[in-house]
């Protein structure tokens, strides 16, 4: 709105020095009309002057002078008249140039007004455009604090379900883990009973024999209840072993799992080694005790009794085998009992922590 008032105050300043110009025109052209009438006055003043006679009638002369009376007396009237209006356009031109300088000192505090009014929206555009900055930056800061927030809340969601789904494993392998120790206990029992029908055979009468079918019975059972158990021993040990592999993939800190497989892997490497060291010396008696027994049933023994004895050998020779790999889970799998205090201890210490 004011640039707008300004550019029509300035139009009509122009508009005003425009009119002033033209009537100094006016004025500098009614001036020679003036200048021209009276040198036309002169000219026919003298003129007259000149034509009269110097014997002309006084009755002439009285007539002739009226006339020139007259057009004295117009051109006279006719300067008046130009000389007011002359008066007039200068009285006119005085109060354009008055007007002039008013608008042209009203203009010039219209320039400074602008120049002020450039300057403030400049300033009021820098002050809108920090103000701007600032809040842009704040906007910014908001919503990085809030997508962190976001990211915060999903951590902690993602860290309760992988904390759940540890403490599920841990469960499942500590089921797994006591179904593995009872099942243990069974087979050492199985085993034991096994060894005193073994022994009690071994020293049986040489005259008592057993049949073979009953034989075969008891060695059929004996094959298939340390087949049932060997797989169930295996299936559990499979589950434990996935138990801590998925529970070694979901722990965030990879360094206490690692050193729990190295203990485990230790453990079972002793286990191993004590049993293979068990599994030669039993080997190496057996075989004593086996060759001591022959050359003593050798002696006197029907060949029926061979026979009975020949066969009874085959089964010892595939029960011991099939023990040895009993031995060595049975002399392995107590180790899980040390393990599982270990774990339970560390996990006692993560909760207390």
């Amino acid at each position: 709105m004011m640039k707008q008032e300004l550019f029509e105050e300035i139009g009509e300043a122009i508009h005003a020095e425009g009119q002033a110009a033209q009537l100094k025109n006016e004025l500098f052209m009614k001036e020679r009309e003036t200048l021209d009438s009276d040198k036309v006055s002169e000219v026919r003043a003298a003129e007259s002057t000149e034509r009269q006679p110097e014997n002309v009638v006084i009755d002439e002369g009285h007539l002739q002078q009226p006339s020139v009376l007259m057009e004295f007396e117009l051109v006279q009237a006719n300067l008046i008249r130009t000389t007011s209006d002359l008066d007039s356009i200068r009285a006119g031109v005085e109060l354009m140039q008055n007007s002039t300088g008013k608008e042209k000192t009203f203009l010039d505090s219209g320039h400074d007004n602008t120049t002020l009014a450039g300057m403030t929206e400049a300033a009021l555009n820098r002050d809108a455009g920090n103000e701007l900055d600032v809040t842009s930056q704040k906007l910014l800061t908001l919503k990085d604090l809030q997508t962190r927030r976001e990211d915060q809340l999903d951590i902690f969601i993602e860290t309760k379900k992988m904390t759940f789904e540890i403490g599920q494993l841990r469960r499942m392998a500590e089921a797994s883990k006591s179904q593995a120790i009872m099942l243990t206990a069974e087979i050492e029992q199985a085993k034991a009973s096994v060894g005193a029908a073994e022994i009690r055979c071994s020293y049986i009468p040489d005259l008592v024999t057993l049949s073979v079918e009953e034989y075969s019975m008891l060695h059929s059972k004996a094959q298939e209840a340390d087949e049932n158990s060997r797989q169930m021993v295996e299936e559990v040990v499979q589950q434990v072993v996935a138990a801590n592999i998925s529970e070694y993939g979901l722990v965030k800190k990879p360094e206490e799992p690692k050193l729990d497989v190295e203990e485990c892997k230790k453990a079972l490497q002793e286990a191993l080694k004590r049993v293979e060291a068990a599994n030669h010396g039993k080997l190496a008696q057996r075989r004593w005790r086996y060759e001591n027994g022959h050359k003593r049933r050798s002696i006197g023994v029907s060949p029926k009794f061979n026979r009975a004895a020949h066969h009874c050998k085959d089964s010892h020779n595939m029960t011991s085998g099939k023990r040895i790999s009993g031995k060595r889970k049975k002399f392995a799998l107590p180790e899980l009992p040390v393990l599982l205090a270990k774990q339970s201890k560390r996990k006692k210490k993560r909760e207390s922590f």
